[in-house]
């Protein structure tokens, strides 16, 4: 198992719709480490190598399924 259907699976755990996230067998999850300076600022550093966020295409993306869930909460479908 894949640490993104990992993620997948703990939605619908969750009662969160996923049926709408596209899935690439080639694409990288996108990492993002996070430290704390001594004066208590963070600093980020980004791990994307591509990640899949910058690989998603728009034809992947459907709007219905948005607008349909759009403004719901967790437990309404």
């Amino acid at each position: 198992m894949s640490l993104v259907t990992c993620w997948a699976d703990i939605l619908v755990e969750n009662n969160v719709v996923n049926s709408g996230m596209p899935f690439d067998p080639h694409a990288r999850t996108a990492l993002a480490f996070v430290t704390l300076r001594d004066d208590g600022e963070r600093e980020f550093m980004f791990y994307c190598n591509p990640s899949a966020d910058m690989l998603l295409h728009e034809d992947e993306i459907d709007a219905n399924l948005i607008k349909k869930h759009s403004g719901k909460g967790i437990n309404e479908k």
